[in-house]
């Protein structure tokens, strides 16, 4: 819209020709009225009160741009320091280990957990035969002893874990309270990397069915479904997982002499730090009685020893497919 200048009344018009004029016979302009009558002077100064309104009127158009400039600087400086001190709250927020005002980590499109702790490092990894050089095998491998069990089921501490309140908020989806007493105000989660190591544990576990109770076939050697069932579900489940999150770390390959090609034993991975995320996890461990529930009032009721729900058998309860028929034999 094109700029309209004020109107400036009879009043206001012979204010500003006065401020702008002076007592003697020369306008601003230098313009020289010598031997005016008394009779002529109010015509004089009625034509010099409309010149000189003339003049303001150009004068305030030719400045409009800077005046138009004066406030688009004003209102980006407010707005710079606004955002300063924006930033300025959340890097102090940051540094003092608190979770940043953003809810999502770098590169993540949803809510994390522990977000505040993941941190990276640089790790080697052997991918080679367990017999190349320089191999060490961690303390989770080998035949199974007392001590590597309970490496593994450690693990199972990271699949139900208390949060806060406001942590809980943050979560996409709803979850119930930690059904403990003392607990029964925090939220409860697992962390999705622990039941994946459950399931690469489950797995593990029916390599030995004497050991573990695991055995897949019932004695007239028909396959159990349900056993079964846990194993296959655990197998796409890390399937799913390892497309989700694709590492795309090389791996270089090398001449063994007068042999074949093979890969490279060593490489160098950029991973997130297990070690501090799993001890932030462990500290909010909490073991619950899975059939408890937190009901309305705070209320925690124990389940355990009473018949499942109708909605349970309807929808979770698991059904063996119609025409399951196979045998050890078709292993």
């Amino acid at each position: 819209m094109a700029y309209q200048p004020v109107k400036q009344d009879n009043y206001t018009a012979d204010a500003i020709a006065v401020e702008l004029g002076d007592s003697s016979d020369t306008d601003v302009e230098g313009n020289h009225y010598p031997g005016e009558s008394e009779d002529g002077d109010a015509t004089a100064r009625s034509s010099t009160s409309r010149h000189n309104t003339s003049l303001y009127r150009k004068a305030l158009q030719a400045n409009v741009p800077v005046i138009v400039s004066l406030h688009l600087l004003v209102l980006n400086a407010v707005l710079a320091l606004a955002l300063g001190s924006l930033l300025f709250r959340i890097s102090a927020q940051s540094e003092a280990g608190h979770e940043a005002t953003d809810k999502f980590a770098p590169g993540e499109l949803l809510y994390t957990v522990g977000q505040h702790v993941i941190e990276h490092r640089v790790e080697r990894a052997y991918v080679g035969p367990g017999y190349s050089e320089g191999y060490v095998p961690s303390a989770y491998q080998g035949w199974p002893t007392d001590a590597n069990d309970a490496l593994w089921k450690k693990y199972e501490d990271g699949n139900h874990i208390r949060l806060s309140k406001q942590e809980a908020s943050h979560l996409a989806q709803p979850t119930e309270h930690v059904p403990l007493p003392e607990h029964k105000d925090d939220y409860m989660v697992g962390l999705v990397v622990f039941h994946h190591l459950h399931c690469l544990s489950a797995i593990r576990r029916a390599f030995y069915p004497k050991r573990y109770g695991t055995s897949m076939f019932d004695e007239d050697g028909k396959v159990n479904y349900i056993t079964w069932h846990h194993v296959d579900h655990c197998i796409e489940i890390l399937r799913t997982y390892l497309e989700c999150h694709p590492e795309t770390t090389a791996m270089p390959f090398q001449w063994v002499p007068q042999s074949t090609l093979a890969v490279y034993p060593v490489t160098q991975h950029t991973c997130r730090n297990f070690d501090v995320l799993s001890e932030w996890v462990y500290e909010r461990s909490v073991d619950v009685p899975i059939r408890s529930h937190v009901e309305s009032g705070g209320r925690v009721v124990d389940y355990t020893g009473k018949p499942y729900g109708e909605e349970y058998n309807a929808t979770w309860a698991m059904q063996v497919p119609e025409g399951w028929a196979y045998t050890i034999d078709d292993m």
